[in-house]
Order: structure tokens, then sequence, then C-alpha cells
């Protein structure tokens, strides 16, 4: 069975801290205090083409991804109802929790200053 994949990609600001974080390496006292990112993330959804020709209408997944991205852009994440400690991992569950689209397989989430990335697969 083939099908097609969809991919939407969008950003937010945030600030957070890794005051729970438990690793002593090189920057734990600096990630402790309240910091920021641009995150980088990316919604994949998975299908088959409808009579239309389309899985998705992109303007349907923008407007799931512009409600979640409101929850995050230009927050304090470590105050962001219904995400429990803020890291990428979380991120991306979080993320997955709150789109609402069917055929939803992937939520990714980068900050491509420092090279980190998560990639949930569902």
């Amino acid at each position: 069975m083939s099908f097609f994949k969809l991919t939407q990609s969008f950003y937010f600001e945030a600030a957070h801290t890794l005051k729970y974080r438990k690793v002593n390496c090189y920057d734990s006292l600096q990630s402790q205090n309240i910091h920021g990112h641009t995150y980088h993330a990316n919604i994949t959804i998975k299908g088959e083409i409808d009579e239309d020709g389309m899985v998705k209408d992109f303007d349907v997944i923008k407007q799931n991804i512009e409600f979640v991205r409101k929850m995050l852009d230009h927050q304090f994440l470590d105050n962001v109802i219904d995400l429990p400690r803020p890291t990428l991992e979380n991120l991306c569950l979080f993320i997955a929790k709150k789109i609402k689209l069917e055929g939803l397989c992937e939520v990714s989430i980068e900050r491509k200053a420092s090279g980190d990335k998560c990639i949930y697969v569902i």
C-alpha cells in the first residue's frame, strides 16, 4: 500500500529553565537560569489522496499548527499547562497531543543554533 506524507514547518520563540537537570555537564549552571531558544518544528501527516487530489488541505494543517504555536510562542515553557518539563521530547509529545489531525505520524523539534533535534514517530 502506498501513501503520501505532507510536512508543514513552523517555529516559535520561547524561554525555559532546566532547574531539575541532574546531569553534571559544562553548562549545567547556565541552563538552570532562564534562557531562550528558537524552536523549529515539523508536523507530518500521511494518507491517501482524496478526490480533490490532496491528502489534507494545507490550510487545515496550518490552522491546527497556529492553535498550538500560540500556546508556545513567546512563552515561559516552565509554566505552560499540560507541558511537563520543557525538554525537546516533551515538546514533541505536547504538540502531538494538541494537533488534531487524522494521519499525524511524526512531530519533530529542532534547536538549530545548538544542533539539537528530537523526532517523535507516532
